[in-house]
């Protein structure tokens, strides 16, 4: 399953509607989070311009729940994110 994002609200929707094993192509922009991801997921940046997770410094920018979670990550940056904590 390959999907597309364009922007924070798209990124949500694809990483709900994602099954294991999906790929999600970024737009280059600025996603901000949170993001919470439950399935084992690809995620992939624009490929000639940035594609950023930006946090708020306030809470936790990128969620990843359950057990055996895989997710990996191409051409993608974070920025602004704060302290981690458990939660």
């Amino acid at each position: 399953m390959s999907l597309t994002a364009s922007d924070a609200d798209s990124l949500r929707g694809a990483l709900e509607g994602a099954i294991d094993g999906a790929v999600i192509h970024l737009a280059a922009g600025n996603y901000t989070g949170p993001f919470e991801i439950s399935r084992s997921v690809t995620l992939v940046g624009a490929k000639d311009a940035a594609s950023v997770f930006t946090g708020t410094g306030a809470g936790t920018m990128v969620r990843i729940t359950g057990r055996g979670i895989v997710v990996a990550l191409s051409k993608i940056s974070f920025e602004g994110g704060g302290p981690a904590k458990d939660g």
